[in-house]
């Protein structure tokens, strides 16, 4: 009678809810763990398509030398991981996640080109970073109304910005169902999504989207622009 009364008396509502608290937990790292496994095959895939060398690094502060794109520069400081890096089409090329200090993701592509670019910046209208904001100088329009609709020019070089946004170059921007943001400065040519909550699948997907939108960018750029805007040769040794 003993033992039966301490058997009724024992918590099995207790038990069962920490049991299916714990059942939770595991499917939810299973699942976590999975996605994380399904997501470093799609980076492989992405530097392994482009035979690239892919460094799966811990975060890391991106170089000062970037601090002339606004994506990197003080005001959102943040840390980079998953980076790719290589040689496409003879430019050095980096695809990248950026971390930012306030939580965000951005999935990037950043191109280096013989190039000494005044600062321009291309957003869609309705993206976060707001005139006063933007660094890069006054804004810009153009003759197609739906490029002016869609996007926001910001150039400290009016004259640079026509030279870069020509009709065809513009053809080929409003091509992007989604459109990213475009950040000129100095060598670089930076394109980027973002931000987002957490990484996906689709997020590999959207960068392979912007490496093909940039690689097509390059191929655009008149030979006057890249001809006029050469950086300077170094200074000879004394």
């Amino acid at each position: 009678m003993v033992m039966a009364a301490n058997t009724s008396n024992f918590p099995w509502d207790r038990l069962a809810g920490l049991a299916l608290i714990a059942a939770i937990v595991a499917f939810w790292y299973i699942r976590r763990s999975s996605g994380k496994e399904r997501l470093n095959r799609a980076w492989g895939r992405l530097a392994e398509d482009l035979r690239l060398g892919r460094h799966t690094i811990e975060l890391c502060c991106p170089p000062e030398r970037y601090t002339c794109l606004d994506l990197f520069s003080y005001e959102y400081m943040g840390q980079i991981t998953d980076s790719i890096q290589g040689c496409v089409d003879d430019h050095p090329v980096r695809i990248l996640n950026y971390h930012t200090r306030n939580g965000g993701l951005y999935g990037a592509v950043l191109f280096e080109l013989p190039l000494a670019a005044p600062r321009l910046m291309l957003r869609p209208e309705r993206h976060g970073i707001t005139a006063e904001l933007c660094s890069a100088g006054n804004q810009v329009t153009f003759e197609s109304m739906e490029f002016n609709r869609r996007c926001r020019v910001n150039s400290v070089d009016e004259k640079f910005a026509f030279d870069v946004l020509h009709p065809r170059m513009i053809e080929v921007i409003l091509t992007c169902r989604e459109l990213p943001v475009m950040e000129l400065s100095g060598p670089y040519l930076l394109l980027y999504y973002g931000p987002f909550s957490e990484e996906n699948q689709t997020h590999v997907k959207r960068l392979r989207a912007l490496l093909a939108l940039g690689r097509e960018m390059v191929r655009q750029l008149p030979a006057f622009v890249l001809h006029e805007h050469a950086p300077c040769p170094p200074a000879p040794a004394q």
